[in-house]
């Protein structure tokens, strides 16, 4: 890494967009930006940013040769927290805060522009229009369109998804916040890009990490308890794939975290980008932002989105209880019975499925069944690479339960397993998880559907799973030829050929790609 001298210098700012210009041009537009101390902790201690009589300032940085050419607009104020993309002739700026005002404006600024004061106008719009907001995410899928999703109103986070027909200057709501099960959960201050996958006529937005529902004084960035977790900042995010966004889908959403046993520590504020960082594969990389004990983070990490496989949820229906007594000793009784602890001619036990829960990646979850009394969903998310094992056959659930009353034998001798085996402990729950009989409502194995991966005890996908690698500094990592630091996969025990989708398996790529070598990362 390295420091550009510029000439001018630039003025220290906050609040401001930056946008590449063109390709091969070494050019940047850095667009607003306020020089005060306004910034976006004014949104979360609730308080009004100060007053600005600041002017918009938009400087372009040729950073190869280290120049600058600063324009200040005497016609409009500072804008901060807005968003930016650009074409071959325009930048389009949206929303944000003039002055100290949430807006929903467009402007357009001609790159071309002989005068900086002719270059900005405004962008009229007709009917419905998203409502004011800052930091929301902005992306230009094609020549005729603009896609924004999200941002803060109000200092609440919101996740709507709108689209801009830029020749009718007409707005179309694709979905409101939370709008299916399927689109993301509102969250503050998280980090957006998009892009096209190489090969590809599909358009992929990315919202990753913040704060859901929003900053809370004396939570967020606090030790907190699991029933604060909407304060947290949250570790992973939600992937949109549209192969046509004149026909956009609500229920494009799908979630996206690292694989089972890879840990990335949950963030806000901080800056993601799409590109080649991986030689022929298209990645994402992150870096910075604030962590949850609220300190800034340095840290720069990358997701292969050649490695995108499926999670799909596990739901089991128990008939016998309620969801009021499964307390955590319970779940965690229940989650050594995930192991399949099997005897051995009355004197000793084994844990079949010894590695269950590296597959596993959300906590076990368990609600009253809305169809009957004194009944329970028990669900969770698993790696499909667990899940999936032997091709067509339900991996571990198979010899769990091929049908109700095999299972309810399973369930019967597992809890009689335990005592014998080696070094674990006698189970306090067993009063109640005895009690447990697997419900008729589970269905039958000729319900499986392998295309959806629904059917039996299978909800369907719920998240894309990616593999992680973080930059680190050492020489015990294998050394990458993209950069002066090293690259280093952090932990994987799936195989990584095993179930994946590759970029040629996104909505509109017929590329064909030659497969990546699984191995050692």
């Amino acid at each position: 890494m390295r420091l550009i001298e510029l000439s001018p210098a630039l003025g220290g700012m906050v609040g401001m967009s930056m946008v590449t210009l063109g390709t091969g041009s070494y050019k940047v537009l850095v667009v607003g930006g306020s020089e005060q101390s306004y910034n976006s902790l004014y949104l979360m201690e609730q308080k009004v940013s100060p007053y600005t009589t600041g002017k918009l300032v938009i400087s372009e940085v040729e950073y190869n040769a280290g120049t600058t050419v600063q324009s200040s607009i005497s016609t409009s104020y500072e804008m901060t927290g807005h968003s930016v993309v650009v074409n071959s002739t325009a930048a389009i700026i949206f929303g944000g805060f003039t002055a100290n005002s949430l807006s929903s404006a467009i402007f357009l600024y001609d790159l071309g522009a002989a005068d900086p004061e002719l270059g900005l106008s405004d962008v009229s719009n007709y009917g419905a229009s998203p409502s004011a907001r800052g930091y929301q995410g902005l992306a230009k899928p094609d020549s005729k369109t603009l896609l924004m999703y999200g941002g803060m109103q109000g200092k609440e986070p919101i996740a709507d998804l709108w689209k801009l027909d830029l020749a009718t200057q007409y707005w179309q709501m694709v979905h409101a916040t939370k709008a299916s099960s399927k689109s993301p959960d509102p969250s503050a201050f998280s980090a957006f890009t998009s892009f096209t996958p190489t090969g590809s006529t599909s358009k992929i937005i990315v919202s990753h990490g913040g704060i859901l529902q929003g900053y809370k004084r004396g939570t967020t960035f606090g030790v907190g308890s699991s029933d604060d977790i909407v304060y947290q900042v949250k570790s992973t995010g939600n992937v949109y794939m549209s192969a046509d966004v004149n026909s956009a889908d609500p229920t494009s959403w799908t979630g996206a975290r690292a694989r089972p046993g890879q840990i990335f520590p949950g963030r806000c504020m901080h800056s993601i980008l799409n590109g080649l960082f991986m030689p022929q594969f298209d990645s994402i990389l992150f870096h910075g932002g604030v962590d949850k004990s609220g300190q800034g983070l340095s840290d720069m990490w990358l997701m292969d989105l050649w490695s995108m496989g499926f999670g799909v949820r596990v739901k089991i229906i128990f008939d016998g209880a309620t969801a009021s007594v499964f307390t955590t000793t319970v779940l965690d009784d229940f989650k050594v019975l995930l192991k399949y602890p099997y005897k051995i001619e009355d004197k000793l036990a084994v844990f079949v499925a010894e590695d269950t829960f590296k597959g596993i990646y959300t906590s076990l979850l368990v609600q009253d069944n809305p169809n009957r009394n004194q009944s329970v969903i028990l669900s969770f998310a698993c790696d499909s690479d667990m899940l999936f094992q032997s091709g067509d056959r339900l991996g571990f659930l198979s010899d769990y339960f091929p049908s109700v009353d095999e299972g309810n034998q399973w369930l019967a001798d597992a809890l009689a397993a335990v005592s014998y085996a080696p070094g674990q402990a006698a189970f306090s729950s067993n009063e109640v998880l005895s009690k447990l009989k697997l419900s008729e409502d589970n269905g039958q194995l000729s319900d499986v559907n392998m295309d959806t991966k629904t059917g039996y005890l299978l909800d369907g996908i719920r998240d894309y799973l990616f593999d992680l690698y973080k930059f680190v500094g050492t020489s015990d990592c294998k050394s990458s030829d993209l950069t002066s630091t090293s690259l280093c996969f952090l932990t994987s025990d799936s195989d990584p050929s095993g179930d994946r989708m590759s970029p040629r398996s996104l909505p509109g790529n017929d590329r064909e790609m030659e497969p990546r070598r699984g191995g050692d990362g």
